[in-house]
């Protein structure tokens, strides 16, 4: 990285006019202890993000406020001061003008910290609007201290696949040298009052809860869809003993406990509510849970069967296990005997006599 660019980057962190507000009220860790989410922490390449056992906290004097780690967060917890990390949008909105505060270009509309903190989500968010391309200058992102593999390039891609799988159009990603694109945005019409009103505006955000439905009802014959999701919760019924945890941490209900059309107990898993957060994963204790990435839905539901256990007398459900051969075991050994009956030796009902 040249000798200007590090003191471009210096003084960005010396003013501290960029540091992210977190919102802990989003921020997994604040739902859960254990959570092991570290996204926004793995994606600052100044290590400014700082997780411990008690919050997730910002060392003002190592952030550069380069808001990569705005993308990174499953929540949308990270966010920015208005007009930080906002393209310029041009030509009625079909044209979003963003440059690195690195391509040797003077500051003003467009001109952002990092190309690179505008993640999928935002991509689709523009595309969602109208903006048909993103016109970028960079600056030497090899050589850049700020160096990372999670590109704007990548999330346009990424962008793309997601909406090939509903039949939209793709957003062209165009790579301009400074001086043409400042030309670009010298042209470009005066924005409307409503652009600049920070990063959650722009791309949507603004007034609209993250937080789906908490729907407690189930669909029978869910359709049968190509569509990518950017990511799918799963379960492998083999493993999976029907404690709940899952579906009761989920924030999103992204895993979802409930009865469809025919009455029947199922978890219902939705990838339009997965964010990728990771708390249904860390809160398994058998690893049944899992999440992948840019997939489709296929399983919709995971049927379980409804048991009441021959020792305590509460009931209890387990999922159905694949083949017929395997339906007796839905209970682990068959013996209709519920989990926490089976963890405690089936004994926590009795209390100690002493002579």
């Amino acid at each position: 990285m040249s000798g200007d660019a590090a003191n471009v980057i210096g003084d960005r962190a010396q003013s501290r006019v960029r540091l992210p507000d977190i919102d802990a009220d989003r921020c997994v860790h604040g739902l859960c202890a254990t959570a092991s989410c570290r996204k926004c922490a793995d994606a600052c390449p100044a290590s400014a993000l700082v997780i411990d056992d008690e919050a997730l906290g910002i060392d003002a004097e190592a952030c550069d406020g380069c808001g990569l780690c705005a993308p990174a967060c499953p929540e949308g917890a990270i966010t920015f001061a208005t007009g930080t990390l906002q393209p310029l949008l041009a030509e009625g909105d079909r044209v979003a003008l963003v440059a690195c505060e690195l391509a040797g270009l003077p500051s003003g509309r467009g001109v952002v910290a990092c190309l690179h903190a505008i993640g999928d989500r935002d991509v689709i968010a523009l595309a969602d609007r109208g903006c048909g391309s993103i016109v970028a200058a960079s600056g030497e992102c090899a050589a850049c201290a700020r160096h990372t593999t999670a590109t704007l390039q990548a999330a346009v891609d990424r962008a793309n696949r997601l909406r090939a799988s509903l039949a939209q159009p793709p957003v062209a990603f165009v790579v301009l040298g400074a001086s043409e694109w400042d030309r670009r945005r010298a042209g470009a019409a005066a924005p409307r009052s409503s652009v600049d009103e920070g990063r959650r505006a722009l791309f949507g955000l603004r007034g609209r809860s993250l937080l789906p439905d908490r729907s407690t009802t189930v669909s029978a014959n869910p359709p049968a869809v190509q569509r990518l999701f950017r990511f799918v919760p799963v379960i492998d019924a083999t493993a999976c003993t029907g404690c709940d945890a899952c579906a009761r941490l989920c924030p999103h209900r992204a895993i979802e406990l409930g009865r469809g059309g025919d009455g029947r107990l199922a978890y219902s898993l939705s990838g339009e509510r997965c964010t990728g957060c990771g708390l249904c994963v860390d809160v398994c204790e058998t690893r049944a849970v899992g999440i992948v990435e840019m997939s489709r839905v296929e399983q919709p539901l995971l049927p379980l069967e409804e048991h009441q256990c021959r020792h305590c007398g509460v009931p209890f459900h387990m999922p159905v296990l694949p083949s017929a051969h395997d339906k007796a075991q839905t209970s682990p050994t068959g013996d209709g005997v519920c989990g926490i009956c089976r963890a405690t030796g089936r004994t926590r009902t009795l209390f100690q006599v002493r002579k």
